[in-house]
């Protein structure tokens, strides 16, 4: 099923929760400029399948109820502008995954490769 994955780091992640063959989604951010080269940026997801894909009792994959579940996204991100490139530090929230705290710090960009299937 196709992923949601707003932000960079949601792409480093299988996010069951946040895939869906039908969906809508809606998302906020917010960049704040403190300093010259500093950026404060607080964004906000919210992920709505149409039909959820659950897994039944014998491990099969089943559609939930319509609207009957959402999930939201929350990040926040300090980031210095180098001139060698971008410095950040990332805290995000993922709903309902098994561990829904993360940090990273990054220096320079994501460079993502394309996917051997589209």
């Amino acid at each position: 099923a196709p992923a949601f994955q707003p932000i960079p780091e949601s792409q480093t992640f299988f996010l069951p929760q946040f895939r869906a063959h039908k969906y809508g989604a809606f998302g906020v951010m917010a960049v704040y400029t403190i300093l010259k080269n500093f950026d404060i940026r607080a964004e906000g997801y919210l992920f709505q399948p149409y039909e959820g894909i659950k897994q039944s009792e014998d491990k099969k994959a089943v559609y939930g109820e319509i609207f009957s579940d959402r999930s939201y996204i929350l990040s926040g991100t300090l980031v210095y502008h180098a001139a060698f490139g971008p410095i950040s530090m990332c805290f995000n929230y993922y709903e309902k995954a098994e561990v829904p705290f993360s940090f990273s710090l990054n220096i320079g960009y994501y460079i993502f490769n394309k996917r051997p299937f589209q």
